[in-house]
C-alpha cells in the first residue's frame, strides 16, 4: 500500500482523533510497534482508537505503522489500519508558490534563468 521514498495524500478513519487528512506526506520507513513507540505513544493511541475503529487487530503489536514526514520535516506515525485505503494517492507533482520580497530588478533574470537550469519550465514570474 505504502512505498519507502514515495509520498501520499490520504485521509484517517479517525478524524476526531488522527487528524482529518494529510497531504504530501513522505514515508520514511514502515515500522512494528516496538519501533513506532520511539516516536509516540502507539499503545495509548490504540486504546483510544480501538473502540471507534471496527476491525483491528487484538493488539497494537499487531499493527503495521507506517513513519511519515511533511513538507516541514515534522514526523509522524500512523498505523496504516487507521488510514482509509480508498483515500490513498501517490503524489508524483505538487504546485509551489514562491515569494520574494524586496530584491534588486535585476534579480528576475537570473532567477528564471536558475529555474530553467534546474529543469523546471512550467513556471510564472510576475512582479508585484
Amino acid at each position: 500500500m505504502f512505498n519507502i521514498n514515495k509520498s501520499y495524500n490520504f485521509s484517517t478513519l479517525a478524524a476526531a482523533i488522527l487528524g482529518a487528512a494529510y497531504n504530501n506526506m513522505k514515508v520514511l520507513g514502515i515500522l512494528t510497534a516496538n519501533e513506532a513507540v520511539k516516536y509516540q505513544d502507539v499503545y495509548t493511541q490504540y486504546e483510544a482508537l480501538n473502540t471507534i475503529i471496527t476491525g483491528l487487530p487484538t493488539s497494537a503489536d499487531m499493527l503495521t505503522y507506517i513513519l511519515f514526514v511533511d513538507t516541514l520535516g515534522n514526523k509522524k506515525v500512523i498505523a496504516q489500519e487507521y488510514i482509509d485505503p480508498a483515500s490513498i494517492t501517490l503524489v508524483t507533482t505538487t504546485n509551489l508558490r514562491i515569494d520574494i520580497f524586496n530584491i534588486d530588478s535585476a534579480m528576475e533574470a537570473v532567477i528564471n534563468l536558475r529555474f530553467k537550469e534546474l529543469g523546471i519550465t512550467n513556471f510564472n514570474i510576475t512582479t508585484l
